[in-house]
């Protein structure tokens, strides 16, 4: 009862109501925790890569140089809301606080600065969804990294050289039987660059 109306109040963009529900005494630690999320989620906004100073950045934060999805629109941090569907990101039996988006075909893209060494994750099959996808990467144009047919809902982790990259793209394609119910998601996806050394 306490998600479907959880649901119901993201739809609505009723913030109040969904705090009022995380406050509920009686919740599970489970569903307070997605409730959580679901209350945060509305006081996002994408943010400009970070300085020199700062060692990591979630993809998810930062904006997008473009970004293209198979159904519905690109969304952070979210999937895209069917009726009475979770918006939280879900594989397996974990949520997702941060990721993205990606229903085949998909591709985003970031611009990124060369200062960056490692781009690292998981990815997958959002719950509820039959599809089979690939997800690739791509650093400035060249093909770094290619998944197997996800097919399954476990989250899968990857780690990618990105030393020197300026441009990447997180490309999910469909598993070639095409494109329904391909709801690829980016689970924690984040660059990471060692921190700078005072002179």
């Amino acid at each position: 009862m306490f998600q479907q109306q959880a649901y119901q109040a993201f739809r609505a963009k009723d913030r109040a109501h969904l705090q009022q529900l995380a406050n509920t005494a009686t919740l599970s630690d489970a569903l307070r925790a997605k409730i959580t999320i679901l209350c945060a989620l509305h006081a996002e906004a994408p943010v400009a890569l970070p300085a020199a100073s700062a060692t990591t950045a979630d993809l998810s934060d930062l904006p997008f140089q473009s970004a293209s999805v198979g159904w519905g629109k690109p969304l952070r941090n979210q999937v895209y809301q069917e009726q009475g569907a979770t918006p939280l990101l879900e594989v397996g039996t974990a949520s997702y606080e941060k990721g993205l988006y990606a229903h085949a075909p998909a591709c985003n893209t970031y611009a990124l600065d060369g200062t960056w060494q490692q781009l690292s994750g998981l990815y997958g099959l959002q719950n509820g969804h039959d599809g089979s996808v690939v997800f690739v990467i791509h650093v400035d144009g060249q093909e770094r990294f290619r998944s197997d047919q996800i097919k399954d809902h476990t989250p899968h982790p990857f780690t990618v050289d990105i030393r020197g990259a300026r441009r990447l793209e997180l490309i999910v394609e469909d598993g070639g039987n095409g494109t329904h119910s391909d709801w690829g998601v980016w689970l924690n996806p984040r660059i990471e660059r060692q921190k700078a050394r005072s002179l």
